[in-house]
């Protein structure tokens, strides 16, 4: 009788690490979703700047950098869900709406990034976009 009480003290322990490890993954991955989030917007801020510049070696690097954070960021997104959704035994309405947020996200960056790779074809033909210097009379 006493094994079997052991046992089951046992198994309630291991419940519960399992669940911390769990939502420790959960907050690891939510670390990882806002780490992602911040370096886009550090990347936007370099595109600004890239623009208002014109410097075309900037430009490159914002659309190698969105290219590789964008995925990145729907994976952390993705398994964050999931491993929400295994603690909380159930898939809940929160993860639909950060799958529909990410989802519009995703589709502005890709129009996002075809409209960049224009203005970087177009800096790499010659035109500029700043003003010119000539003050004609």
């Amino acid at each position: 009788m006493n094994l079997l009480k052991a046992h089951h003290g046992f198994r309630s322990h291991v419940t519960f690490l399992d669940k911390v490890v769990w939502r420790a993954g959960v907050q690891i991955s939510y670390l990882a979703v806002l780490s992602t989030q911040l370096s886009l917007f550090s990347l936007s801020v370099l595109l600004y700047t890239a623009i208002l510049q014109e410097r075309i070696g900037w430009v490159g690097l914002w659309m190698v950098g969105v290219v590789a954070l964008t995925p990145l960021e729907g994976v952390c997104t993705m398994y964050s869900n999931i491993l929400r959704d295994h603690v909380n035994k159930k898939f809940d309405v929160q993860s639909k709406v950060e799958m529909g947020v990410f989802i519009v996200r995703l589709i502005a960056n890709v129009l996002g990034v075809g409209g960049v790779f224009k203005f970087y074809r177009s800096l790499q033909s010659g035109h500029s976009y700043l003003p010119s210097d000539q003050i004609s009379l």
